[in-house]
């Protein structure tokens, strides 16, 4: 067991997909909402930018990343966005 964390042996294992281009997802279950875990290349200078942007905010960078994904979305396409 982790320190302060979950037992990782409790913790579901995700499915690897790789979808080319440096582009790799993890489909994981959790609490009963579908997430895929995805994992893409950035520029070094965009990730450290983005970086700056989380730590201003008192966020994690990923969690802003999915705000901004979100966000787009929301503009670009309201109607295939379930929530």
């Amino acid at each position: 067991m982790l320190l302060g964390g979950p037992d990782v042996a409790a913790l579901p294992s995700p499915i690897w997909l790789d979808y080319g281009d440096g582009v790799y997802a993890g489909l994981l279950d959790v609490s009963g909402l579908r997430k895929l875990g995805v994992g893409l290349r950035l520029r070094v200078d965009h990730l450290e930018a983005i970086k700056k942007v989380a730590e201003h905010k008192g966020i994690p960078y990923q969690t802003l990343i999915q705000m901004w994904l979100v966000e787009k979305l929301r503009q670009e396409a309201p109607d295939l966005l379930h929530d």
